[in-house]
């Protein structure tokens, strides 16, 4: 028996409902509404019906998990994965992703900011182990350090690994190689207690297959040097740190790491950001370079990184201004600057919220880019930007919701949006990756 409106309001915790799933949220889970209280339910896709059990109640919604699928989607693919927050999309067909993807984004602009010109949604050719880069929180169990999975909207880590199937091969194999010789390493002296003091782990591996890894210890604790032997002898290790009182400390370095991106090769340090899927990345990138062919005199490349975007986009007439707050990218951006034969640049190491003053000197005649992080830019900046001649903007959002939050501002500033488009930046996720372009008159 359905539920029914009338009984909506007396959902309790721990309730048996049989509901039809009616849509997708931004998250990508399933959702009944009535009365516009919404049921947030995993794994469960429109229109396919089941039972359900409520977990949590709140004042504007509730989620529930299923305990019976009754009636199957035909969108479901046949994988049948168990679905975990940052995979809520993986037993969905990816043609099915891509159009829920796009829609999702149609509806966004036109709901905002009332366009509705927005070019085809680009897919990944990979939709799993495409991810170049994990990072894991450790935690103890049964005496074993393993990796886990920060709960969604908690600090708790449960042991249950949630995305292993989207990383690269290697970072897996990796995971067990390392946590292997680490346990084994205190096991063997008796003093599993250190174990407590690892606190996380992030890998990022290369096309040539080899990794660098960073360990985040406890201020107290010092990696063992038979250990760190023991860890030098992984043949694909080149690069291992590890982060003590947040200051990064090089253990051992066999040679610089590289990631390759379209005709191009970066140095690229533990800490610095890169693209996590190199195949939508290149085609992201191909894209602002076709969009830069009418270049401006000055390539400002805001949150720059390492350099990618000013090594990929700019034209050989152009000048490149680069800007980001961590110290070691910006050491790689120059490196990367003479690797990659690029000739006129300026690399700034400093809070782009805070430097007006350098960038001001660019501005004249110029394309300027922006990849910011999630949070994306603030009200500050785009005012500055207005104020300062810089007409032409290239935005790369990683968080459709702060990007349109920003497009809004950028629009009362008189900017016009000429371009939009999705990259599936992260197959079986909710999450998009947007290239939008502006202009002003």
């Amino acid at each position: 028996m359905f539920y029914t409106s009338a009984k909506m309001s007396k959902i309790k915790e721990n309730d048996i409902l049989t509901v039809t799933c009616q849509e997708l949220s931004y998250e990508g889970l399933g959702v009944f509404r009535i009365d516009n209280y919404p049921i947030i339910i995993k794994d469960f896709f429109p229109g396919e019906v089941a039972k359900i059990k409520v977990t949590k109640k709140f004042a504007k919604y509730a989620k529930a998990n299923v305990i019976e699928l009754i009636k199957r989607s035909n969108d479901r693919n046949d994988l049948d994965i168990k679905q975990t927050d940052s995979m809520p999309l993986v037993n969905l067909q990816y043609q099915k992703q891509i159009d829920y993807k796009d829609q999702y984004l149609i509806n966004l602009f036109k709901r905002n900011l009332l366009f509705d010109n927005l070019q085809n949604f680009v897919p990944s050719d990979h939709i799993f182990n495409y991810r170049n880069k994990a990072k894991y929180p450790l935690t103890v169990l049964n005496n074993k350090l393993v990796i886990g999975t920060f709960i969604k909207d908690s600090n708790d880590i449960t042991d249950e690994v949630s995305n292993d199937l989207l990383n690269n091969h290697l970072i897996n194999k990796a995971l067990d190689q390392i946590l292997n010789i680490i346990n084994q390493h205190f096991e063997t002296i008796s003093k599993q207690s250190n174990l407590n003091l690892f606190k996380e782990i992030t890998l990022r591996v290369n096309q040539e297959n080899k990794m660098q890894v960073l360990v985040n210890l406890h201020s107290d604790f010092d990696l063992p040097k038979k250990l760190q032997e023991k860890l030098f002898q992984i043949d694909y290790i080149i690069n291992l740190s590890v982060i003590k009182n947040n200051k990064v400390i090089e253990l051992f370095k066999k040679e610089d790491f590289y990631l390759s991106l379209l005709d191009k090769r970066f140095i690229v340090n533990s800490q610095s950001f890169f693209q996590v899927n190199n195949n939508v990345a290149a085609k992201l990138f191909s894209k602002l370079k076709e969009l830069n062919h009418d270049s401006k005199k000055t390539l400002l490349d805001i949150f720059c990184g390492v350099g990618v975007i000013s090594n990929l986009i700019a034209n050989k007439n152009q000048k490149v201004m680069g800007i980001d707050i961590v110290k070691e990218a910006i050491l790689d951006a120059n490196n990367n600057a003479i690797l990659n034969d690029l000739s006129n640049y300026d690399y700034y190491a400093n809070d782009v919220f805070k430097s007006v003053n350098i960038i001001s000197k660019y501005t004249d005649d110029s394309l300027t880019i922006f990849d910011p992080p999630r949070s994306g830019l603030n009200s500050d900046i785009i005012d500055f930007i207005s104020q300062n001649n810089m007409n032409n903007i290239a935005y790369i959002s990683c968080n459709p919701r702060t990007l349109i939050r920003d497009l809004k501002d950028f629009t009362k500033h008189g900017y016009k949006i000429k371009y939009v488009q999705g990259f599936d930046m992260f197959p079986n996720t909710n999450h998009i990756e947007v290239l939008t372009i502006l202009a002003k008159k």
